[in-house]
This record gives C-alpha cells, sequence and structure tokens, in this order.
C-alpha cells in the first residue's frame, strides 16, 4: 500500500504552521510503523522514484512537498483556492497565466 500525502503547507482554515507542525511529518508516520519518503511534490522523477521505493512488510507513505497553486499566479500560495471555486472567467484568467 502507497499513500501520498499533498503537503503544500495549508488546510481549509489557514496555514498548517498555526494549528500544527507539518515539518516532523516523517518521523510521525515513521512512528506508526510506515516507511515515510519525502519528495518535491512537482518533480515527476522524484515521485517515480519515491513510488518504486519499496519496504519490506510495510507499507509506504510519500510525503509530497508542494506548492498550493503553483503555476497560476493569482492562485499560487493562496489558502483561499483551498476551497475557491474556479469561474469560466477565472478559469481563463488562470490559462493566460500559467507559468
Amino acid at each position: 500500500m502507497v499513500v501520498i500525502v499533498d503537503c503544500n503547507g495549508h488546510q481549509n482554515d489557514g496555514a498548517i504552521n498555526s494549528k500544527m507542525n507539518y515539518l516532523n511529518m516523517k518521523k510521525k508516520w515513521r512512528g506508526f510503523g510506515w516507511n515515510a519518503i519525502s519528495c518535491d511534490g512537482h518533480n515527476f522523477k522524484q515521485i517515480y522514484k519515491s513510488l518504486n521505493t519499496k519496504s519490506k512488510n510495510k507499507p509506504s507513505v510519500i510525503i509530497a512537498k508542494t506548492i498550493k497553486g503553483k503555476g497560476v499566479k493569482f492562485m499560487e500560495g493562496n489558502n483561499d483556492w483551498h476551497h475557491g471555486r474556479l469561474t469560466k472567467e477565472l478559469y481563463q484568467k488562470a490559462m493566460q497565466n500559467i507559468d
């Protein structure tokens, strides 16, 4: 079994570090007996490598460190998009602004 955790530093009501420390997430998963791997969640080669890192008799968790809304300037790092709604107008604006 493999679980991928999108670790972008945000949750619905704000930055994670204001509620809990996500920097120790790898240690916490290991404490529950999981094989814990961290990677850049925007790097397909790292994700692929992480998916192929197996551990005998343990489930694996990949902690994919990402940036919320990466590549769309008005969304990037903006926690409002945790629950935002993309209208047709905003979609067109996003398509014009993708890095």
